[in-house]
C-alpha cells in the first residue's frame, strides 16, 4: 500500500472528505487528490500536517511504524489482528496501541514474540519501536551551564571524528531506521549534514 492509499484509507475511516482533510492540513484539495492517487509524494512538512489531522504518525504513513509493519505481514498471512492477539496471548488493545507506547524492555520482548508468531525477522519491528523512545531528560545540575558547554564541545569533537569512520556513520543510520549498507552518496550526505550542524552550532557559541 502506497502513502496515498494509506492516507485515503485513514481519511475514509474518519469520515473525512478530501476537501475537509485538505483544508485542515493547509493544502489544496487537488494536490491531496494527486497524493492519494499516487501522482505525487508529499514533502515531509505536508506529511506531518496530514498525519496530525489524521491523528496518526508520519512513520505509519510511510509504512515504517510498528503497527504498519505488523498490518502488512498480517495481510500477507491472511491473518487478523484478533487472531494475532489470540496466538500471542496479548490483549487486543495492546496491539492496537503499539504506536503510542514509549517502549521499555518488556515491549521489546513482546515484539520478539510477535515477530516469531508472524514468522518475520524482528529487526524491522525493533527499529520501528526504538524510534518511539523518548530522549533522556536534560541534566539540570550543570553548574550554571559550565558543564553543559564543555559537554557540547566534547560532542562536537566526537561528531567531527565520526566523519572519518564510515562504520560509525552506518551504525548511526541503522539506529535511525535505515536498513542495509549505505551507498557512498548516502555517506557523503550524512557527512555534509554533520558538518552543517557543527558549523551552525559553532556560530552560536
Amino acid at each position: 500500500m502506497q502513502i496515498g492509499q494509506r492516507i485515503k484509507k485513514i481519511r475514509n475511516s474518519l469520515g473525512l472528505t478530501q476537501s475537509q482533510l485538505a483544508s485542515r492540513a493547509n493544502i489544496s484539495r487537488s494536490y491531496l487528490g494527486d497524493v492519494e492517487n499516487g501522482r505525487y509524494n508529499p514533502s515531509l512538512n505536508m506529511l506531518e500536517n496530514i498525519a496530525e489531522v489524521l491523528n496518526t504518525s508520519v512513520d505509519y504513513l510511510l509504512a515504517k511504524s510498528v503497527s504498519c509493519l505488523i498490518e502488512s505481514r498480517l495481510k500477507e498471512l491472511n491473518m487478523s489482528l484478533e487472531e494475532l492477539a489470540e496466538k500471542t496471548n496479548l490483549p487486543l488493545m495492546y496491539l492496537k496501541t503499539l504506536d503510542d507506547k514509549t517502549p521499555d524492555d518488556k515491549d521489546y520482548e513482546i515484539i520478539n514474540l510477535i515477530a516469531q508468531t508472524l514468522k518475520m525477522h524482528p529487526k524491522p519491528l525493533r527499529i520501528a519501536l526504538a524510534r518511539q523512545e523518548q530522549p533522556d531528560p536534560e541534566n539540570k545540575n550543570n553548574n550554571n551551564g559550565v558543564n553543559e558547554t564543555i559537554e557540547l564541545k566534547g560532542v562536537d569533537n566526537i561528531l567531527a571524528n565520526m566523519l572519518d569512520d564510515d562504520k560509525i556513520l552506518t551504525l548511526a543510520a541503522h539506529r535511525a531506521g535505515h536498513e542495509g549498507p549505505l551507498s557512498e552518496e548516502e555517506i557523503e550526505k550524512i557527512k555534509l549534514a554533520i558538518r552543517i550542524a557543527l558549523a551552525n552550532n559553532n556560530t552560536k557559541k
